[in-house]
């Protein structure tokens, strides 16, 4: 880590020496390349992992070194092509290079001016292993689409282009409107895309401001913003469409209210050779304030991410993405965004797969039921205006105040609706499973799964550990999640351990809680999409493994420690984000055992291979190509089966296995709870 540190160091002194008041220069010509940098998973090993630039298209040898230098970059040494072997083998079984393919390298010499060749670039950007990180000293590469250009960063894993506005930002006039997908009148405009932008204000949420050193950043209205990190740029030569990558379009979690580096994207996309989307969206009274008057009608939370998808459709192909293959991912509050996606009709078309992790399946009201809650809840500030006064009061407001002082509650207490959704007809046409059944939801491809203690983090502290009265603890988990009715028909049931053992009582509130909110919700709306063929393939899935996040566990009871892969702990609600993303570096994690690393390799790999086919189970001859030997030797001689209304999949390293759907008798508790349609 300290060599990391002084290579960093010194790169930074070179990179601002060589720049105009210390900024790299982008690269003029955007040119067909990727990154070549074998991800083996190892996360402690990162930054001194081999890098470098595969540049495609043939040109000759000054050419080539003249491309290099604007990439602040050299041509590659000959004896340091073999570092590269398995990258470009996999780039040959991609058809991109072949066994006879030669490079220019920096021991070619000027014998033919006309000879022309491939050529590879040193890489010798950092690695990014940290929250706040000085952008402005990467180098800058270039993309263009529909007149604009973007200018981002590569680092060493990846490119990445930061902060985009993808609609006219909700500011001024644009609070309480509909988005605009964002445009400019200007010819050949350039947009600054090197560093992260604000996150959305919104009520409540885990993160509060930067408490937790995740967000640096700030917070404001104009927060609409995307960040995309791909692994390969096509350049401005219109390639062929085959040569696109699948795209991730995630859906952040966190209470809907902000997005921060634990979902850095360029692990996963180099991993899995994807095109990762990240975006924020309006939440609380921003997103979902309605009066159905003409004037409020609310889902502009929901439209946002439906115009992030139509920007996907768009430009991601300048980014190296195919928007044919757009699978929509999220976690907890984020997954319950995907579930809004798999049911608005607006968002028909704009993506071929999702995938839910840990995501209840997300309240929904009538826009009269909430105008119930809503209009008292503003005359306290707007005082009896309506229609367009009331609208000019609202847009008058201080961020602040307008956040902060219009309070109100739905349900169970869902403050100000922060990730609700509103059955208008037009974004959203029915509660979830009613929408199954009825063949409401938009036809893909569906993955969805959770963790077995979910409730154990989502709680907090709400609980003690050593509780010894089981009863007084489910009813303290009643709030805007669990029902006030959930408790007795937990105790009718006779289901669940009502003994006074301390963790007993415990243990199983937090199965309660995990069962109610998540679990069971989850499954009966798989089980009614597969009853219904409303999906094109199903999957399900219950993740075994966990690596609690640094700064999400309560009782530091949601990992084990470093080489003691025996003690009991929690797979707890989030344990899962470090596993997909690949981020434990940026958060200093340490490595427990080689099954971390063999665990997150797994679901990286199908979380690509479901972006790629709408199938989790890479092809063997996909990992061949890529070196990726451990999830080889898994898949060789295991399956993972699509859902048979039966079954589930327990995805675990080395051993993965399938068996009957968790928690089947309780579940029916569940479905009695919330008596869904």
């Amino acid at each position: 880590m300290v060599i990391h540190r002084l290579l960093q160091l010194t790169f930074a002194l070179v990179a601002h020496a060589a720049t105009i008041n210390g900024r790299h220069e982008a690269s003029t010509v955007t040119r067909r390349s990727a990154v070549l940098y074998q991800n083996d998973g190892n996360w402690t090993t990162h930054a001194e992992t081999p890098s470098s630039i595969l540049f495609f298209n043939p040109i000759s040898l000054s050419e080539a070194r003249q491309i290099c230098a604007e990439n602040s970059e050299a041509l590659l040494h000959a004896s340091d092509l073999d570092k590269f072997k398995i990258p470009l083998q996999y780039q040959t079984y991609l058809g991109n290079t072949g066994p006879k393919t030669q490079f220019w390298t920096a021991s070619s010499s000027d014998h033919s001016f006309s000879e022309t060749r491939t050529f590879i670039c040193t890489n010798t950007a950092p690695l990014v292993d940290k929250v706040e990180t000085p952008f402005y000293l990467f180098p800058k590469v270039n993309v263009s689409s529909n007149g604009s250009t973007y200018i981002g960063v590569r680092d060493h894993i990846a490119y990445r282009f930061l902060g985009i506005p993808y609609i006219l930002q909700p500011v001024g006039d644009l609070r309480l409107a509909y988005p605009i997908q964002w445009y400019t009148n200007e010819t050949d405009h350039v947009l600054n895309a090197t560093t992260y932008g604000p996150t959305c204000p919104a009520n409540g949420g885990f993160y509060d401001g930067n408490s937790y050193g995740l967000n640096p950043w700030g917070n404001s209205e104009a927060c609409v913003l995307m960040n995309i990190f791909t692994p390969y740029l096509p350049g401005s030569e219109n390639p062929s469409d085959k040569n696109l990558k699948p795209v991730l379009f995630w859906l952040h979690g966190g209470g809907s209210t902000a997005m921060d580096a634990t979902y850095d994207g360029v692990s996963l996309a180099s991993r899995s050779d994807v095109v990762i989307v990240s975006i924020n969206w309006r939440g609380g009274n921003f997103g979902t304030l309605s009066f159905d008057d003409g004037y409020v009608d609310g889902n502009y939370g929901i439209a946002d991410i439906v115009t992030g998808l139509q920007w996907v459709q768009d430009h991601i192909k300048a980014f190296g993405g195919d928007p044919k293959k757009v699978t929509i991912f999220g976690q907890s509050a984020g997954g319950e965004s995907v579930v809004n996606m798999i049911r608005s009709p607006k968002a028909a078309g704009l993506f071929s797969g999702a995938i839910v992790q840990s995501g209840a399946l997300g309240p929904a009201y009538t826009q009269d039921e909430i105008a119930n809650v809503t209009v008292p809840a503003v005359a306290a500030v707007c005082g009896n205006s309506t229609g367009a006064a009331r609208l000019s009061c609202l847009r008058s407001l201080g961020t602040d105040e307008f956040m902060n002082n219009i309070t109100w509650s739905i349900g169970h207490g869902y403050a100000n609706f922060d990730n609700g959704a509103i059955i208008d007809g037009i974004w959203i046409a029915n509660q979830t499973v009613a929408a199954a059944r009825n063949g409401q939801l938009n036809r893909v491809h569906y993955m969805a799964g959770s963790m077995p203690e979910e409730g154990e983090s989502l709680l907090g502290t709400a609980i003690v550990q050593n509780a010894t009265d089981f009863n007084a603890t489910l009813y303290s988990i009643v709030g805007p999640d669990i029902p006030v009715a959930w408790p007795p028909l937990v105790e009718k049931s006779g289901l669940w351990n009502n003994g006074t053992d301390p963790i007993n009582a415990y243990n199983n509130t937090i199965n309660a809680y995990t069962t109610a909110h998540l679990t069971c919700p989850g499954e009966q709306f798989i089980q009614a999409a597969h009853e219904a063929n409303a999906f094109k393939s199903y999957y399900y899935y219950n993740n075994l493994r966990a690596y609690a996040l640094s700064y999400y566990d309560p009782y530091t009871s949601c990992t084990f420690p470093v080489d003691k892969p025996n003690t009991p702990y929690y797979r707890c609600h989030s344990g899962d984000i470090y596993q997909v993303f690949g981020t434990y570096y940026i958060f200093d994690q340490p490595i427990r055992t080689a099954a971390d690393i063999g665990h997150t390799n797994l679901q990286q790999d199908m979380w690509g291979a479901f972006a790629r086919t709408g199938d989790p189970n890479p092809a063997k001859e996909y990992l061949r190509a890529r070196g990726y030997t451990d999830s080889l030797a898994l898949f060789e001689k295991f399956h993972w089966p699509e859902f048979n209304g039966r079954d589930s999949m327990n995805i675990d390293f080395p051993e993965p296995f399938i068996s009957d759907l968790p928690w089947k008798e309780k579940c029916g508790v569940v479905e009695q709870l919330f008596q869904l349609p």
